[in-house]
């Protein structure tokens, strides 16, 4: 068939679809997901609690970090960034559906061939919300989330992709995005079948762009990651109060790679938090339930540091306290800039070097396996010498990143209209 009759087609059969005001939102942690506890019988339990203190008891006495994340998994979903996003990705289909709509949110490991019929009998639309949705390994194969196409074909709705990224893990060999033609046929074949199916589409950053757009037909909108803009509440509006001798910092611990890359990069960053925690308020930002146990390792090595964690709104005001932020994981720099706070960004994923670039800030962004000692410190130096230049940066590059954003909620209108 060709394109025009398929989208023609198409058309009459959404068309046909009486008007039923509900909607799908699609995050990849639902509100029901998060923090749910790990059921374990009583001899795992048992053992996962002597393994976390013999490591425990090991980290103190050899001074390096001993962590498995099995052991020390408590709870699922714990990903506070991955929270935010569905907190922010509701508040963009208010404004998509600024007259109103009910909206019901499911996480990204709900979607299965079971949801087909219901959803095409319950909803007028279905909204991916942020995070990064799509993951090349260093080969250019996807991950597991590509299945989810013969879902989508199979809705008669208009699908919105809000904000989704690339994710290509510095853990091992990154995919080069110089040539794309030379993607595996497979990955290629599915970005097509995506992007022609998703009918209003924005990215988190440019090396998303230029994927998404390579494959598809339509204009593919530049928004950033949701939490970029995300707004408190009225009822929590705050005016955050930049203190002088306060500093963030944020480690990644989610996962065993993760824990890999942190144990390299650790004797760095402890040398360097042990001479700023001399003069400055150190404030632990906490992202993932797996960090609890590295920040208690810096504790009883006499990094002492104060934790925060709680809800986006709580978070993004103490962000907004700090001189600057220290950070791993990406939505720790995503929550900072939203705050107008300037960060250091060792990282683990292209996707954190990506985010940086659209602010001109890369230089801030160091690959891990580049986190010297003088290197860290050197960026310190930098960035409490250009706090303020800094800070403008990242008012402009959001001033640029919410014009694209407007267009795409008047295209999403549009569409759906």
């Amino acid at each position: 068939m060709a394109p025009n009759a398929e989208a023609a087609d198409k058309g009459e059969i959404m068309n046909s679809i009486p008007y039923k005001n509900r909607v799908a939102l699609v995050v990849p942690i639902a509100p029901a997901e998060a923090f749910q506890k790990i059921r374990k019988t009583r001899m795992q339990e048992f053992k996962s609690s002597i393994v976390r203190n013999y490591e425990a008891a090991l980290s103190a006495a050899t001074g390096r970090l001993h962590l498995t994340d099995y052991h020390h998994t408590i709870t699922n979903h714990s990903n506070r960034g991955d929270i935010a996003i569905g907190e922010a990705s509701l508040q963009a289909v208010n404004e998509i559906w600024h007259h109103g709509v009910q909206v019901d949110i499911y996480g990204w490991g709900e979607l299965s061939e079971d949801i087909v019929k219901p959803f095409n009998e319950k909803y007028d639309a279905i909204i991916l919300g942020g995070g990064g949705y799509v993951f090349l390994n260093g080969k250019g194969e996807l991950n597991h989330r590509s299945r989810d196409i013969n879902i989508f074909e199979r809705l008669n709705m208009p699908i919105i992709a809000y904000g989704i990224g690339l994710n290509r893990l510095m853990f091992e060999d990154t995919y080069d995005l110089s040539d794309i033609n030379a993607l595996p046929a497979e990955t290629k074949n599915y970005l097509e079948r995506f992007c022609n199916r998703v009918d209003v589409m924005s990215v988190r950053d440019r090396s998303a762009y230029r994927l998404m757009q390579e494959f598809s037909t339509r204009e593919v909108f530049l928004t950033g990651d949701p939490v970029l803009v995300y707004k408190p509440p009225p009822v929590n509006k705050y005016k955050p109060v930049l203190q002088d001798n306060y500093v963030g910092v944020n480690m990644a611990a989610h996962g065993w790679r993760a824990i890999v890359v942190l144990k390299k990069v650790l004797p760095a960053l402890e040398h360097n938090l042990r001479i700023i925690s001399k003069t400055e308020h150190l404030n632990y930002f906490v992202h993932e339930n797996m960090e609890y146990p590295v920040g208690k390792f810096l504790s009883k090595r006499g990094v002492k540091v104060d934790w925060v964690d709680g809800t986006t709104d709580l978070m993004l005001k103490k962000y907004g306290e700090c001189k600057f932020v220290i950070s791993q994981m990406l939505h720790s720099a995503i929550f900072a800039f939203n705050a107008g706070t300037p960060v250091i960004n060792i990282a683990y994923d292209l996707k954190c070097t990506a985010f940086f670039e659209l602010f001109g800030l890369e230089r801030f962004c160091i690959p891990w396996r580049a986190a010297s000692k003088e290197v860290i410190g050197r960026l310190i130096r930098d960035v409490a010498q250009d706090n303020v230049a800094i800070r403008n940066a990242i008012t402009e590059g959001k001033k640029k990143l919410c014009s694209d954003r407007d267009r795409f909620i008047a295209r999403s209108r549009s569409t759906l209209n």
